[in-house]
């Protein structure tokens, strides 16, 4: 069982989690609109979850579509009292990075809460956005969390890119795709790198010349 219960510390620079046996965590928070919004609106509900779905999908004309799905597939929220309504009004008062978002409350169709949180924008973030850099994509995630155990939390998260993936420093690539089957990102960060569609062709043309 993953039961938990949270609250915030009264610092504004940390949030305090409690989980079986007392053992405490506390997520030393960076003064981004990303940071925040994912420990106050989403960290609580994710470390209790054990479902983790999403799509983060960046094309080439800037535009981008984003997508999370949190099960509490434990019932650790519904014990504290906590509802998708508590994740919408956490998100859209902190989440200055995500614009326009979409909440559904998947709750009815399931029999765990579940809770969608999508958007069709760019995100409103000098710390998280996709950078070109030649004939290169970049995408770049700083760290979250620090240290914490992601392996009971099942995840598929794709994020697709632009061009070819050519390197990742975390999860498998997949074409232009990156599949993450696990949160540690979250501890680490990440960086994507894709080639812009042609640079190859251009680059093995040069070489030969």
């Amino acid at each position: 069982s993953r039961a938990l219960g949270w609250s915030l510390a009264t610092a504004p620079q940390a949030i305090r989690f409690s989980k079986q046996r007392r053992l405490d965590m506390t997520v030393h928070i960076q003064k981004t609109s990303f940071i925040k919004v994912i420990l106050i609106a989403f960290t609580a509900f994710v470390l209790s979850a054990c479902r983790v779905e999403g799509t983060l999908e960046f094309k080439a004309d800037g535009s981008t579509k984003f997508m999370i799905e949190l099960e509490d597939t434990t019932d650790a929220m519904k014990k504290i009292n906590q509802t998708c309504k508590g994740i919408e009004l956490s998100t859209r008062a902190k989440a200055k990075i995500i614009k326009n978002p979409k909440f559904e409350d998947l709750t009815s169709q399931r029999s765990h809460i579940t809770c969608r949180v999508s958007t069709n924008e760019p995100f409103d973030s000098d710390k998280v956005k996709l950078t070109t850099d030649g004939d290169k994509y970049i995408f770049v995630m700083p760290k979250i969390t620090n240290g914490y155990d992601w392996s009971d939390t099942k995840t598929n998260i794709v994020v697709s890119m632009p061009g070819k993936v050519i390197k990742t420093t975390k999860g498998k690539i997949d074409g232009s795709k990156v599949v993450l089957d696990s949160l540690d990102f979250f501890n680490d960060g990440i960086r994507i790198t894709a080639e812009k569609e042609g640079a190859s062709n251009a680059s093995t043309s040069s070489g030969e010349s």
